[in-house]
């Protein structure tokens, strides 16, 4: 999928979410395997409010997502330190 596409599907109507996710794949996305793509792609569907309560550690989630939101953090983490 075209990196444009996956921009577009991170945009999830709460500002910071946004900004999370679309910086995460200008980043990263390219260096995730082949099962983290998918598994970012099923991450992205889920509902705004659920996602970033997820992603701020308020709610549990699948584990298989575990490693990919620890990513994510991270990745986020280093751009605010900049």
């Amino acid at each position: 999928m075209q990196i444009s596409k996956i921009k577009w599907r991170c945009r999830k109507g709460l500002r910071e979410l946004d900004i999370l996710l679309t910086y995460f794949v200008e980043t990263e996305y390219d260096n995730l395997s082949y099962k983290e793509k998918d598994l970012f792609l099923e991450l992205i569907d889920f509902d705004s409010q659920e996602l970033f309560n997820i992603l701020l550690g308020k709610e549990i989630c699948d584990q298989k997502f575990l490693n990919l939101i620890k990513v994510i953090k991270k990745v986020y983490k280093l751009k605010l330190n900049e």
